[in-house]
């Protein structure tokens, strides 16, 4: 069955299901979360925002980073270098900021004043965000991507980078073209990416490839290949990692050897994934929010999103405390108990957003499709 034909069927399904009262209507009290504050950036956000001491950091589209007071809202600084910077390509640990440059440049900047750390040439354009971990920087690399001329179809390379002063540590070249956000757990980073196979027709999906890397030198401990299409998302425990592509299966494989364990149909379209410990969570276009076990693929548990037909969660879900949080499609704010799945709260909002949400302490940041960032304060 074609990824387009699921759709359809799910929207069929699911209308039906509202037809004959089999879902209602989320509804809340006012008493969940509270808006503090919202502000106006003037183009669309496509990345949730990113906390940094106590600023929130955004890039609108063609826009540069801009840093606003997580209390007030008030802006703070802007960052804009005259190459530009890619709107997805932005990490931070707390405290610094690390931004791709168009161009092939990445830089990190203080988060408090955008005040410029360092700013070194890759000769590679980095569209993702970076992975921090402690005080590396593992920044992947692509010649695919909006805004890029699309003529290089391999050699994307993965950077590790001393966080503190940009000193690269090494540089892995893959046969793919275009890399994901990796994922590191213990002596260990995971790389997906897309590669290019003109030997084998490929209707749905794409070449995948991942790569299992010794974090301190970039030696490769085992590669997997399979025609899921590029990796949205990767998240892996000691035994286990889990990805999700174009296709829309959840692959688990053995990290010893690479190794498929399990493979399973999530039912329609992804968006992303997430994870805290052994368990993998994701949502999916047909209204379902999902837990499966790492090990087995079982399902731990589901909810269903109530009300309309094609709500589904965007983006990744955010954990805290032992709570789920994200927003729907159709832009109701939801709290599941991250145990069994129960909702703890909801709170519906006019909300249109083309990415997820950002959770730090009791607030929550989130931006929207015309370029507007709001502050909600999280009552309960």
């Amino acid at each position: 069955m074609t990824r387009l034909s699921k759709i359809i069927i799910v929207l069929i399904a699911v209308g039906a299901a509202g037809w004959f009262g089999l879902s209602a209507p989320s509804t809340a009290g006012n008493d969940a979360i509270r808006l503090s504050w919202s502000v106006e950036t003037g183009s669309p956000i496509n990345l949730p925002p990113v906390v940094v001491a106590n600023r929130v950091l955004v890039i609108p589209k063609d826009g540069p980073l801009i840093a606003f007071d997580a209390n007030s809202g008030k802006q703070k600084w802007q960052y804009a270098p005259a190459e530009g910077v890619w709107t997805r390509g932005m990490g931070s640990d707390g405290k610094r900021v690390f931004v791709c440059l168009k161009g092939g440049a990445l830089a990190a900047l203080e988060g408090t004043d955008g005040a410029v750390l360092w700013k070194i040439d890759l000769g590679i354009n980095c569209q993702r965000a970076p992975l921090i971990s402690g005080e590396t920087l593992y920044v992947p690399t692509t010649f695919v991507g909006q805004g890029l001329p699309s003529d290089t179809f391999t050699g994307a390379k993965l950077f590790s980078i001393n966080a503190a002063d940009g000193r690269i540590n090494w540089a892995f070249t893959s046969d793919n073209y275009i890399l994901q956000t990796p994922f590191r757990v213990a002596g260990t980073v995971y790389l997906g990416g897309n590669y290019k196979n003109t030997e084998v027709r490929v209707d749905e999906g794409g070449h995948y490839r991942v790569y299992a890397l010794d974090a301190d030198g970039g030696r490769v401990k085992w590669t997997f290949v399979s025609e899921q299409g590029f990796p949205k998302a990767l998240y892996a425990t000691k035994d286990r990692l889990v990805s999700v592509g174009y296709r829309d299966f959840l692959v688990a494989l053995d990290t010893a050897n690479g190794k498929e364990v399990w493979r399973r149909d999530t039912g329609n379209w992804v968006p992303s994934l997430a994870g805290v410990g052994d368990t993998v969570y994701y949502g999916s276009a047909n209204t379902n929010v999902h837990a499966w076990n790492m090990s087995d693929g079982k399902t731990r548990w589901k909810f269903n999103i109530p009300g309309k037909s094609f709500d589904y969660l965007m983006g990744k879900p955010v954990f805290a405390e032992g709570r789920m949080y994200f927003k729907s499609q159709r832009g109701t704010f939801y709290a599941l108990d991250l145990e069994n799945g129960k909702p703890l709260w909801t709170h519906p909002s006019e909300i249109i957003s083309r990415a997820g949400l950002s959770i730090s302490g009791s607030s929550l940041f989130i931006g929207d499709s015309k370029g507007r960032v709001y502050a909600y304060d999280i009552l309960r």
